[in-house]
């Protein structure tokens, strides 16, 4: 495992990565527990069905468990990386690019659909939905032209 001298210290590659990888499941957890305590002040206010409440909860266990199979999946490549290849090879920027316009043009899409199937639901929130969606899509437009201005 190689090492890295950090001041007068000197700081293990994989304890790093060991660290970054706890530190992201617990922002992971305290980002569920916020959701699941939003899920029950819904239900305990009578806007959501118990039905609504259990699909709810499935979709956030859900989410978890992607989210930690992607971390750890992520965490384990980056223990096996050797600390040389820090460049991208041009096969890994197309990738990366391509997969950028796939969710650029998937985004807006999936308002468009979002928006039709909830057109008789309350304004609120449709409105903030709409708002993180368009947010999050001109944020990848942004990297998608700052990966294709790095290319060149």
């Amino acid at each position: 495992m190689p090492s890295v001298a950090v001041g007068k210290e000197t700081c293990d590659m994989g304890d790093q990565v060991q660290r970054s990888f706890w530190r992201s499941i617990a922002k992971l957890l305290l980002c569920s527990l916020g959701v699941a305590v939003g899920l029950i002040y819904e239900y305990s206010e009578g806007h959501l069905s118990p039905r609504q409440l259990g699909t709810g909860f499935l979709m956030l266990v859900a989410c978890l468990f992607g989210l930690s199979v992607f971390r750890l999946t992520r965490n384990e490549i980056l223990k096996s990386t050797p600390s040389g290849e820090d460049k991208k090879g041009p096969s890994e920027t197309a990738l990366a690019i391509r997969r950028l316009r796939t969710i650029v043009l998937t985004l807006p899409a999936v308002l468009v659909v979002a928006s039709w199937m909830t057109r008789n639901q309350p304004l609120l929130p449709r409105v903030i939905g709409a708002a993180i969606n368009i947010l999050l899509t001109c944020w990848f437009v942004f990297l998608l032209f700052r990966a294709k201005r790095n290319v060149n």
